[in-house]
């Protein structure tokens, strides 16, 4: 007959981590769960990214350039708010998505943003190169 293993109460994860203060008897390793909570700038924070990257979009901007406009607009809101590109597409993976039927519109009025839900604009695709074969047009 094979042995039977004996199960103890403490997953085998739980022990794994090389700090043993970190080393909870039967928790789970990594940041704490926050349930959806977060601080009130990070909103203010997502309301700016998502109005300047729409700003830059509709000036015709490229993708990654409107981006990198949106990272500047927050740095100049506030310099200690911490922000990044991959930030920023975080955000827009969030709330600006491909897949979603609505989007957040933030529109500035003055200087107060508001925010609105509605269908995702469209933005015109620029031409990056062009061919022209033939004589030079008038």
């Amino acid at each position: 007959m094979p042995k039977e293993k004996q199960h103890s109460s403490t997953p085998p994860h739980a022990f794994r981590t090389a700090d043993p203060q970190k080393r909870l008897p039967g928790g789970q390793r990594g940041a704490p769960r926050k349930d959806g909570e977060q601080p009130g700038w990070m909103l203010s924070r997502v309301d700016v990214v998502c109005w300047a990257y729409e700003t830059a979009r509709v000036a015709g901007k490229t993708h990654s350039s409107a981006i990198y406009c949106a990272v500047k607009e927050v740095k100049k809101l506030s310099i200690e708010m911490p922000i990044s590109e991959s930030t920023v597409e975080k955000i827009l993976t969030e709330f600006y998505s491909k897949s979603s039927p609505w989007v957040m519109r933030v529109e500035r009025n003055g200087r107060h943003l508001i925010v609105r839900f509605g269908e995702r604009p469209e933005f015109e695709k620029k031409r990056r190169l062009q061919f022209h074969y033939g004589n030079k047009p008038k």
